[in-house]
């Protein structure tokens, strides 16, 4: 007996030894050992520290070795950290450098002195709390381990990118030559990720615990109306995370989890189907999975099970932490491949598959369409904004194609957008051959809902306004040029060309466009080459990440006019348009924008369709959402200038809103409408006064902007039987004809002055006055000497053109309304 006793202790000694001496030679010891920091020998400890508990702090890199500052680290501390935070965290890694040097030392390990060495660089940051230093890589180790960190960011360098693709060179210079470079924004910020209300944080997502069980499927359709998909614990942090959770719902309980192998038996894939390889995190209990069922739960110990997908369990949604600059992005298109390196993780499903009859696509890209989209929007090297949030609204087969399925994948945007808590763009690179009113009407709605709405003009040569969604008013149209200033047109190549006209809004690169692609299941850096207006409306839509990033609560008008009012203006070659087409559509190529839409107003033309040729018929023109009418003009057909033209100007409502009506009087070819469309900062309000002739037999009406003192007159219109003419004085509007009707439009003058730009009286076809920079153009009328046919007004930027017929020998004069608001 005493024999046995001595072999048992010598045996116990023997372990123990060998023990010490394998973790002294650096080798890893069991994960047991408290306040070891992985990656270091064994002596170098943190007091406190566990790593299967808490986890190592997130560690933001440089995207490569040209950009990295060797050695310089920024340290972040959390803002829940104490105002001391910053010294309690140096004191504990001088006080485990010391003990980590003695005991290294002791150990026979004299190169342990120079495993750390930190050199302060920047402790007094005042934007936040955290520091710069220069540290060795156990320095940083060591650093990862501390509580009050939030994050620790690798230098980088800032600079112009050099050697961009041409689209993102050509949207931040005015004029060419491209000069090779694009100033791109730093990828990291300072500022804490939250998140929305109900989701607790941990690392960069949250989570939401839902403590009634469901089936795996219903529980899945929960979380995608929630934003989100079933929680993936993908580290040993996050699940631990999630037993936490667990257990505040009830002890014992499972909970489901974002893997299934639904798609194939034995291969497990998580919610955007990456599989779940021998290279990752897992967590399986001993023995699973045992095909026992498709769907996999975490149990109360923190390990894995699979179980059948049909059994009801409770479970917890994960969604993407935000912080005050988050922008969404819905990609309605052929889906994202979510692994593609140019995401890098940014890329996730919204919840919505048209063509997912299993389940088991969730979103994925098969035709590679919607992939090049979305990089151009986010990507890293292609896309104009590579800190946004891409979801894969997938709506087009793997041919590319799409029915009703867009209005589906339109509807299911309306309903979760709502919860995400961030700002949202959505990109439809698509176009119909004819028009649909269903989805024009659930695109205008989805900009009610404060959503920017972005899509292409269409590939097919001809009039936008043919075609929808880029038909309707309220969504931003996208034309596409080539890298030399001319319109997108392949038509030689038996390619397509940009379509045009009135509903266009802005113009964006659009041939020969690189951005990712998917070439096989396997590639996941593949780059290819695409052409067309699908590439111009990502890139816009980049731009409209970038304006909401800074202010998120601008709306889709304010978007609008801060891409127009910042375009690159008259830098396109039209001379391949029709002509009437020229003067319908805006020369504007799209430009990032460098400052904000704010204390400015600013404004635009919106045209109306042309009006039939018949005496009587009308065309009208409205205004969007958030936008005040300021003016409303007409102008005729440009085609047919032979014939002297009348045009009659009157206003009608619609939905207690104006619009600008033109009537075709008689002898009249055709007529546009043209309503003068601005966004007013702050409260500013107008209002329209129409003023009648006060007996039958008068032939003169005057309407005043006289509600107040000091209000101001926009724009004057006049409308009567034929022949009105029209007499700007001060702030009135006066007609004088056959039964005159004079329409003043006016604002409150408080914060705003508006004055009259007058040019010469002229024999031009087209005279101009202009307005000067720091105004805007609001009113756009024009004056002729007694019997001068005019063929109307158009304003343009700050400029108002009067248009007269070729052979008339009476001068015209164009009278521009130029206003400013008043820095309050």
């Amino acid at each position: 007996m005493l024999g046995g006793n001595i072999c048992y202790h010598y045996i116990v000694v023997f372990f123990l030894l060998t023990s010490l001496v394998s973790f002294g030679d650096g080798r890893r010891p069991p994960r047991s050992v408290a306040g070891r920091v992985p990656g270091l020998p064994s002596y170098v400890t943190v007091d406190g520290f566990n790593m299967a508990r808490d986890g190592l702090r997130p560690m933001h890199r440089a995207p490569d070795d040209n950009s990295r500052i060797p050695g310089r680290y920024i340290v972040v501390m959390k803002d829940t950290s104490g105002s001391d935070a910053v010294q309690d965290v140096m004191g504990k890694y001088r006080y485990t450098v010391l003990s980590a040097q003695s005991e290294g030392r002791r150990r026979g390990h004299p190169d342990v002195i120079d495993m750390f060495h930190m050199e302060p660089v920047d402790m007094n940051m005042n934007i936040l709390k955290g520091f710069i230093a220069e540290m060795t890589p156990s320095d940083v180790s060591i650093m990862r381990t501390m509580p009050d960190v939030e994050y620790i960011e690798e230098d980088q360098v800032f600079e112009k990118q050099s050697a961009v693709p041409w689209h993102l060179d050509r949207i931040d210079q005015q004029d060419l030559p491209l000069d090779g470079l694009f100033n791109r924004q730093p990828k990291f910020v300072s500022e804490a990720m939250v998140c929305p209300a109900g989701y607790h944080p941990s690392g960069d997502a949250c989570f939401k615990a839902f403590d009634k069980a469901k089936k795996y499927g219903t529980a899945e359709a929960v979380c995608e109306g929630e934003g989100g998909i079933l929680a993936e614990p993908r580290n040993r942090a996050v699940n631990e995370f999630l037993f936490k959770l667990l257990t505040s719902l009830n002890p014992g309980e499972k909970l489901w989890i974002g893997l299934t192998d639904r798609e194939k038996e034995g291969t497990w894939r998580w919610n955007n189907g990456e599989e779940l390889d021998r290279n990752s995190f897992t967590a399986w209990a001993e023995g699973k999975p045992n095909q026992a069922g498709d769907c996999a739960v975490v149990k109360a110990d923190s390990k894995w099970n699979d179980v059948p997908c049909r059994w009801r369990h409770r479970f917890i949604c994960q969604r993407p932490a935000f912080g005050k600059d988050s922008v969404d992005v819905y990609i309605v298109d052929s889906g994202i491949r979510y692994t593609h390196e140019e995401f890098e993780g940014r890329a996730v499903w919204s919840g919505f598959d048209a063509h997912d009859a299993d389940g088991s696509n969730k979103g994925n890209d098969l035709e590679g369409h919607g992939t090049h989209v979305a990089a151009l929007v986010g990507g890293r090297t292609f896309g104009v904004n590579p800190r946004v949030l891409l979801r894969s609204v997938r709506v087009l087969d793997s041919t590319g194609g799409g029915t009703s399925s867009v209005l589906r994948g339109l509807n299911h945007i309306g309903r979760v957008s709502s919860n995400s808590g961030a700002r949202g763009v959505v990109v439809m690179s698509l176009t119909s051959r004819g028009g649909s009113p269903s989805v024009d009407k659930a695109s205008r709605r989805l900009v009610l809902l404060g959503l920017p709405v972005v899509v292409a003009a269409g590939n097919y040569g001809d009039d936008a306004c043919n075609h929808s969604p880029a038909r309707e008013a309220e969504v931003i149209t996208v034309g596409g040029t080539r890298i030399t200033d001319g319109l997108y047109d392949r038509t030689e190549e038996g390619g397509g060309a940009t379509s045009y006209g009135s509903c266009v809004d802005i113009f964006a690169p659009a041939q020969e466009v690189w951005s990712a692609d998917v070439k096989s299941q396997s590639c996941n850096n593949c780059s290819d080459v695409r052409s067309g207006t699908s590439q111009a409306a990502p890139i816009t839509a980049g731009v409209v990440t970038k304006l909401l990033s800074r202010d998120p609560s601008l709306t889709p008008a304010q978007i609008r006019l801060a891409l127009l009012s910042t375009a690159a203006k008259n830098k396109l070659d039209f001379s391949t348009l029709p002509d009437d087409a020229r003067l319908k559509t805006p020369n504007k190529l799209l430009q990032v924008p460098t400052v904000p839409l704010k204390e400015t107003a600013a404004c635009r033309t919106v045209w109306s369709l042309q009006s039939d040729r018949e005496e009587g018929s009308v065309a009208s023109a409205a205004c969007n959402v958030n936008e005040t009418l300021l003016s409303c003009a007409s102008v005729t057909d440009g085609v047919h200038t032979g014939e002297f033209t009348e045009v009659t100007l009157r206003l009608m409502k619609n939905n207690g809103k104006p619009i600008c009506v033109a009537e075709n009087a008689k002898a009249g070819s055709s007529v546009y409408a043209l309503a003068r469309c601005c966004v007013l900062p702050g409260s500013l309000k107008c209002y329209i006064k129409t003023q009648k002739p006060s007996n039958k037999k008068a032939i003169s009406a005057l309407a005043k902007c006289d509600q107040n003192p000091r209000d101001v007159l926009t724009g004057c219109s006049v409308s009567g039987d034929g022949g009105v003419v029209r007499h700007i004085r001060g702030q009135e509007c006066l007609a004088r004809g056959k039964r005159p009707e004079a329409h003043a439009f006016c604002c409150r003058g408080n914060h705003m002055d508006c004055w009259k730009v007058r040019s010469q009286f002229s024999l031009d076809d087209e005279v101009v006055a202009r307005c000067h920079v720091g105004s805007v153009l609001t009113g756009c009328s024009t004056r002729g000497s007694e019997g001068a046919p005019i063929l109307g007004t158009r304003a343009v930027d700050m400029t108002c053109i009067a248009h007269k017929p070729p052979d008339s020998t009476r001068a015209i004069q164009a009278i521009a309304i130029c206003c400013s608001v008043k820095k309050r």
